[in-house]
């Protein structure tokens, strides 16, 4: 084989090689539907746990995805379309449909679930920009909604190239799978203070404590951490007279803070009821925690 051969062979294969790799690890290949829980895995040092869970129904941000991931693989080997009513999501099964309120407006739209993310600032969904403008959240960029499951899609109505004509978002026919979800928790990142442990939005209960430890049953909702006094008393007294809200010293990383948080909850619904309330008054990096006691 002649050097300019070779030459023309090596630039062939580095052009292949450059043709599928796009943001996020996404690649352009030949489209494989299949159904997906997938395994426990960790992005940004934060752990996400897929699991089947009937039940799934939370309160928290979307953001939404769109031209640099046109046309690439989802993380269940469909195409993904930006014209296309689907969303990414970091634990439940793929495909699937849930239900997404508009929390400011009501608005309420289906969406097949057949990516993985979002995996920043505590955010439950990333929406297509089709989604996201059917929904009246593509100008702000980031929104409260509420995410609801409501069954498994249909594989037949995979998509496999962009451009097809929207069919709707159809259930499986066979009903919903009953198994015991399991928990989907985040691993914790940076915790608060050495009373506190981060637990997901997905249930009432926290990461592995030392055994040392024993858990309560109150959940908060952690608005913030501030370096100022002055602003964490300016951040509780937006939540007006009768608010559950308290202002804690405390340290994180070796630095003087002060928490503020709403609570404490009886139970997890309480609770995201409490963050929805956090999110509406603007800490969009509002979080659930629960409380261990020493």
């Amino acid at each position: 084989m002649t050097s300019t051969v070779l030459r023309a062979f090596a630039l062939f294969t580095l052009f292949v090689i450059a043709a599928c790799s796009t943001p996020g690890g996404k690649r352009t290949a030949v489209p494989s539907p299949h159904v997906k829980v997938g395994e426990p895995y960790q992005i940004g040092g934060r752990w996400y746990y897929p699991a089947v869970d009937p039940n799934y129904n939370r309160v928290g941000m979307a953001s939404w995805y769109g031209p640099n991931f046109h046309g690439k693989l989802t993380a269940n080997g469909e195409i993904f379309d930006q014209n296309r009513l689907t969303a990414a999501h970091p634990t439940l099964p793929l495909p699937s449909i849930v239900e997404v309120t508009n929390q400011k407006t009501g608005k309420k739209i289906r969406v097949r679930v057949n990516d993985r993310g979002p995996f920043a600032q505590n955010r439950i969904i990333d929406l297509s920009m089709e989604s996201a403008r059917k929904l009246g959240t593509l100008d702000a960029g980031v929104a409260p909604v509420r995410v609801r499951y409501v069954g498994e899609a249909r594989l037949s109505d995979a998509i496999t190239r962009v451009g097809q004509r929207e069919r709707g978002q159809s259930l499986a026919s066979k009903p919903p799978s009953r198994r015991s979800p399991q928990v989907a928790q985040a691993a914790p990142t940076q915790p608060s203070n050495p009373n506190l442990v981060y637990t997901s939005m997905s249930a009432p209960a926290a990461p592995a404590a030392p055994t040392s430890f024993s858990r309560s049953n109150a959940l908060y909702v952690q608005v913030g951490a501030f370096s100022s006094a002055g602003n964490a008393n300016t951040a509780a007294s937006r939540f007006g007279v009768g608010a559950p809200v308290s202002v804690e010293q405390g340290r994180r990383n070796g630095r003087a803070l002060t928490f503020v948080r709403l609570g404490p909850y009886s139970d997890i619904m309480s609770a995201q009821n409490g963050l929805q309330t956090a999110i509406e008054s603007g800490f969009v990096d509002a979080m659930i925690v629960q409380e261990v006691v020493n």
